[in-house]
């Protein structure tokens, strides 16, 4: 079962460019028109993969950051409507 950390909600209202990833992880995810971390999470790792210049490295430090704040790819609406305040 998925359970996000207390500063899972703070974290999807901030904009990617603040914050905890590389220059070419923001400007590939910037460029496919993810501002967000609320965004990040509703893409699935196979959208991800499909910006061009997004690899499986890019992807792993993007999991990384996330999984910190309990944090996931591939959420759903219903999931961000149920996170804790």
């Amino acid at each position: 079962m998925w359970t996000p950390n207390s500063s899972a909600s703070w974290l999807l209202y901030q904009t990617l460019e603040e914050h905890w990833f590389s220059t070419r992880v923001s400007s590939r995810l910037l460029g496919a028109g993810i501002g967000t971390y609320r965004d990040l999470v509703l893409k699935t790792e196979s959208e991800l993969l499909a910006i061009k210049g997004f690899g499986r490295k890019s992807l792993n430090e993007v999991e990384g950051v996330l999984s910190d704040y309990g944090l996931k790819l591939g959420l759903t609406e219903r999931d961000l409507a149920n996170l804790p305040p």
